[in-house]
């Protein structure tokens, strides 16, 4: 599990990169998200993800917000236990 922060966004054509805690720049694509919208991903966002080495380089799957960012608990969404 790696925390990185959103540094470049293309919304047109849904891809993006983060900049990890040690400096290095990984790539993400929309269809590689599972617990965010796309739309709801800003530059500054802060999040956790896996990270892969692929052929081109570094990418992020798996990516979701970080706990410490804003929009953590509006994504958030307990389930109900019974």
């Amino acid at each position: 599990m790696e925390f990185g922060t959103v540094t470049k966004l293309e919304k047109g054509h849904g891809y993006g990169f983060i900049q990890t805690e040690d400096k290095k720049e990984v790539f993400f694509h929309q269809r590689w998200l599972r617990y965010i919208k796309f739309r709801d991903i800003n530059i500054g966002s802060k999040v956790v993800f896996d990270l892969q080495k692929g052929h081109r380089g570094l990418k992020a799957l798996n990516m979701r917000f970080a706990p410490d960012d804003e929009n953590f608990l509006k994504n958030f969404t307990p389930r109900n236990r019974k």
